[in-house]
């Protein structure tokens, strides 16, 4: 029910940003403008789920607190194991600003701080699975809210592409993707 809950409230968030044409700039991902229909269903219900969350989940909610569990406590571990997710995601934070107007043209300070927040982002992100993972017993809770939250941004991000760009935003793209 808790992973259902967050679900249906995350798919809710997605609708409204992507009605709302200020917020649908940001959920633009130049980077799936050229995927087909088929890749986009078999990432948004396969590769995110199967193969990024459940092993994410795991690894950070599942194998790393146990071992973590040998020297620390269960708060302490799971804080140290959110940890390690937000630093797992450096990478495809940074990767995640090229082809988003909110990496466009900005400065590489900018760029530093965006990623290092989508970092503490994903490790607070981290510490509230963890709280599901402790009050549930099981990984599903977990693994269904990350994996709804990946396919579900991803999916808003594709239909994004396909919306019409809003008429006086400050970061109109230099042409509308085909």
């Amino acid at each position: 029910r808790i992973g259902a809950g967050v679900v249906v409230a995350g798919g809710a968030m997605a609708l409204l940003a992507l009605r709302n044409p200020e917020m649908r700039v940001f959920l633009r991902d130049e980077r799936v403008s050229a995927a087909s229909r088929t890749p986009v269903w078999r990432r948004a219900l396969l590769r995110f789920p199967l193969g990024t969350a459940l092993f994410e989940e795991v690894a950070f909610r599942g194998v790393l607190p146990a071992l973590l569990r040998q020297n620390y406590r269960p708060i302490p571990a799971d804080a140290l194991s959110a940890t390690a997710f937000g630093l797992w995601h450096l990478i495809p934070t940074g990767r995640a600003l090229s082809g988003n107007p909110l990496g466009e043209g900005r400065s590489g300070r900018w760029r530093t701080a965006a990623i290092l927040g989508g970092c503490v982002a994903a490790g607070g992100s981290g510490l509230a699975l963890s709280w599901m993972r402790r009050n549930t017993g099981s990984l599903l809770a977990p693994w269904l809210v990350h994996s709804s939250f990946n396919s579900l941004s991803y999916l808003a991000g594709v239909a994004a592409l396909s919306l019409p760009y809003p008429q006086n935003s400050p970061r109109e793209p230099a042409h509308e993707p085909t």
